[in-house]
C-alpha cells in the first residue's frame, strides 16, 4: 500500500492530533491542539479490507492501524488510548439477559457476522460479545451494531443507536432489513475507488463512538437503523463516494459526500446529475523534474462533524484534470496535492487548499505553479495548529508555511531542513534546528529579530533556500495571544507549467506585501526588490513601481538559461520590517 499524502491525521471530531507513519504505525502526539481536554479512550470500529471482503477490527485509532487500516487513509479520528471494557468494571448490581439473533439476507441464521456493543450512559464501556450472542449486562443504555456478511460479498450494516436494557430481551439483527447503498455518476465509464460509511454516535461521557466502513465501492453494501423511529441528538453519518477513469492518469474524478444528522439512513440512493456538481478545471505544474502528482480530497462539514477516509489519485505532471464536486450546503472540500519523486523517498512538497464550490458553476485552479514562498493562507491547517507568528504571555510562537504556491494555500515541506532563530535587542535568544518553534522571552517590551532559514535538498530544483527575517517590537500580554506585525512577500510572474520563463526577455510582474491578518502593522512605506542570476552570489537592484502595499517589478532576463533568485525588503510606517529571499525562484529557458 503506497504512502498517503497526509503524514498528519487531524482529529476533526475532537480537535486533537494523531500522528501516523505511512506504514500503518501510530505515535502519541506531543502537543494536543486547542487544549480541549478530549479524553483518549474514544471507541472506534474500523473496516479492514482483506481477501476481497471487509472485516471489522475494534478498539481505537491506534489499534485500527495495527490491525490493517492503512496509515494515512484515516482522517479525523480520535487520539490514542484503549477503550474501557465493561467486563473489567465489576458492575454486578442488576444484570439482565441480552440475546442477539443474527439472520442473513437469505433468511437463514447467519454464520458470518461481527457484532459490537458499547455502553453509552454513565461511563462508556466496550462490551465483549461471545460467539453465541448471549450476554448478561447491567441495566442501562447501549449502542448495538453489527456487520452481517453474505456468501457473495454482501455486507449489511445494522445499528441500534440507543437500546434501553431494563429487563431481559432479545434483539433480532436481520440483514434483510438493510437497504442497498447506491451511488451513480454521470459518466457511465467511471469506476468507484472510494466508498465510505462513517457513523458517529454520542455517549453520555462525551467520548463517543465511530463506526467505520471503507472499501472501493458500495456494490453489495446495505444499511439499516434499528430501534424506535426518530433521531438521536449528536449522531451523524457521513457517506462518501469518489470515482475516476482508472487507477492512474485519469483526466477526471468525481468527489462526492453527503452528511446526515441524527440517524444512519436505512439504505441510501443517489443518481448524481451534472447540474448538482461544481466543475473544477485544474492545471497541475511540475516543479521538480521527473516528479509526478498525487491528489486526495476530503469533504468537511462543520455543522455535521465526522472523520472519514481519503484515497490518493496519481497522475503524470504537468497535466490538466477536471474534478467534479458535489456542493452540499456547508461543505468545504479540503484538497491535498503532493509532488512525488522517487529520489526524495516520497513527497518534495505538499499543498493544502480549501474549495468552496457551488453546484452548476465552473472554476479554474492552478496548482504547484508560481514561486513557492511563505504565506499566511488563512485556511484551517491540516494539523489544526495556529498558522501564525504570535506571542502568548512570554512565549513567541512561529508556525508558517514556507512553500505555498499561492497566498491562500498551506504547504508542508517535503525535503526541507533549516533553523529558526530569535534575537532580542541584538542578543541571540535561541536557535532551533527546525522551521517552527517557541521561544521564552522576558515580559519587558523589546526589539526582536526573528529569522527562518530553510534549505531544500535534492531532487528539489526550485526554492532551494528560503530566508525570511522580521524585525518588530513586542512586550508581554498576560493571558492573551497577540499576533505579531509580520509580513510576507509574494511574487506572481507569468510562468509555464514547468515553472519557467523565457531567457532574454524583459518581464514585468506583480509583487505584494501581505500582512499577517489581525496585526497592528501599518501600510508599506518602502519596498525594494533585488535579483540574482547566479544563485545569490551577486545581486542587482530592480526597478519597482510601488503602489501602496504592492508593486510592479521589471526584470531583464539574461540570454543564457539558468535560474532567477529574488530578494525583497519592505518596511511599514510603524517601522516593522521583512526581508525575504528565495534562491532559484524560477527557471529560465531558451524555448
Amino acid at each position: 500500500m503506497r504512502a498517503c499524502l497526509r503524514p498528519v491525521i487531524a482529529a476533526m471530531l475532537a480537535g486533537s492530533v494523531l500522528l501516523t507513519a505511512p506504514a500503518a504505525t501510530a505515535a502519541e502526539p506531543s502537543d494536543r491542539s486547542g487544549g480541549q481536554g478530549v479524553a483518549p479512550e474514544r471507541t472506534v470500529f474500523g473496516a479492514v479490507r482483506a481477501a476481497g471482503q471487509m472485516r471489522m477490527v475494534s478498539g481505537n485509532a491506534a489499534s485500527l492501524l495495527r490491525n490493517g487500516v492503512p496509515g494515512g487513509k484515516l482522517v479525523g479520528m480520535p487520539p490514542l488510548g484503549e477503550p474501557r471494557s465493561l467486563a473489567a468494571t465489576g458492575d454486578e448490581e442488576e444484570l439482565f439477559d441480552l440475546t442477539l439473533l443474527h439472520t442473513g439476507r437469505d433468511g437463514a441464521p447467519s454464520t458470518d457476522h461481527q457484532p459490537f456493543i458499547v455502553k453509552t450512559d454513565g461511563e462508556s464501556a466496550w462490551v465483549d460479545v461471545p460467539a453465541d450472542g448471549k450476554l448478561r449486562l447491567p441495566r442501562g443504555e447501549y449502542m448495538v451494531s453489527t456487520k452481517i456478511y453474505g456468501p457473495e460479498g454482501e455486507v449489511t450494516d445494522l445499528v441500534w443507536p440507543r437500546l434501553e436494557l431494563t429487563g431481559d430481551r432479545t434483539v433480532d439483527l436481520d440483514a434483510r432489513l438493510g437497504q442497498p447503498i447506491t451511488v451513480t455518476v454521470p459518466n457511465p465509464s467511471a469506476t468507484s475507488f472510494l466508498a465510505e460509511l462513517v457513523v458517529n454516535i454520542p455517549t453520555d461521557d462525551g467520548l463517543g463512538i465511530s463506526l467505520l466502513s471503507w472499501s472501493d465501492s458500495f456494490e453489495r453494501q446495505y444499511s439499516a437503523q434499528l430501534g424506535p423511529a426518530g433521531t438521536l441528538d449528536g449522531m451523524t453519518t457521513r457517506i462518501g463516494s469518489q470515482w475516476s477513469g482508472g487507477p492512474a492518469d485519469s483526466p477526471y474524478a468525481y468527489r462526492l459526500a453527503w452528511f446526515e444528522s441524527g440517524l444512519m439512513p436505512t439504505g441510501f440512493s443517489r443518481r448524481v446529475r451534472p447540474a448538482e456538481l461544481a466543475t473544477v478545471r485544474a492545471q497541475y505544474a511540475v516543479g521538480t523534474p521527473g516528479a509526478t502528482g498525487r491528489l486526495a480530497a476530503f469533504a468537511r462539514n462543520d455543522a455535521v462533524p465526522s472523520g472519514g477516509f481519503v484515497e490518493d489519485v496519481d497522475f503524470a505532471l504537468p497535466t490538466t484534470r477536471t474534478e467534479y464536486y458535489n456542493a452540499e450546503p456547508g461543505v468545504v472540500w479540503e484538497n491535498n496535492f503532493g509532488e512525488v519523486h522517487a529520489d526524495a523517498g516520497g513527497l518534495t512538497n505538499q499543498l493544502w487548499g480549501a474549495g468552496h464550490y457551488r453546484p452548476g458553476r465552473t472554476y479554474r485552479e492552478t496548482w504547484n505553479r508560481g514561486i513557492l514562498g511563505p504565506a499566511f493562507s488563512g485556511i484551517r491547517t491540516p494539523d489544526r495548529k495556529p498558522e501564525e507568528v504570535a506571542r502568548t504571555d512570554d512565549t513567541i510562537n512561529v508556525n508558517l508555511p514556507l512553500y505555498s504556491d499561492t497566498v491562500d494555500r498551506y504547504s508542508w515541506p517535503g525535503v526541507s531542513t533549516g533553523t529558526t532563530s530569535l534575537y532580542r535587542d541584538g542578543e541571540l535568544v535561541a536557535e532551533l534546528p527546525r522551521l517552527t518553534g517557541k521561544f521564552a522571552v522576558p515580559a519587558a517590551k523589546s526589539g526582536y529579530r526573528l529569522r527562518i532559514d530553510a534549505q531544500r535538498g535534492k531532487p528539489a530544483d526550485l526554492a532551494m533556500r528560503t530566508i525570511v527575517e522580521w524585525t518588530f517590537r513586542s512586550g508581554g500580554s498576560p493571558g492573551r495571544t497577540t499576533r505579531l506585525p509580520a509580513s510576507v512577500v509574494r511574487f506572481t510572474p507569468a510562468l509555464d507549467d514547468r515553472q519557467t520563463a523565457p531567457a532574454g526577455a524583459t518581464v514585468r510582474f506583480p509583487v505584494q506585501v501581505h500582512r499577517q491578518p489581525g496585526t497592528a502593522g501599518g501600510p508599506v512605506r518602502s519596498l525594494a526588490v533585488d535579483v540574482s542570476y547566479d544563485d545569490g552570489k551577486t545581486w542587482s537592484q530592480t526597478e519597482v513601481t510601488q503602489i501602496g502595499d504592492s508593486g510592479l517589478v521589471t526584470l531583464h532576463h539574461p540570454q543564457s538559461i539558468g535560474y532567477v533568485s529574488l530578494r525583497a525588503a519592505a518596511t511599514d510606517n510603524a517601522g516593522n520590517t521583512v526581508e525575504q529571499t528565495v534562491i532559484r525562484a524560477y527557471r529560465l529557458t531558451s524555448e
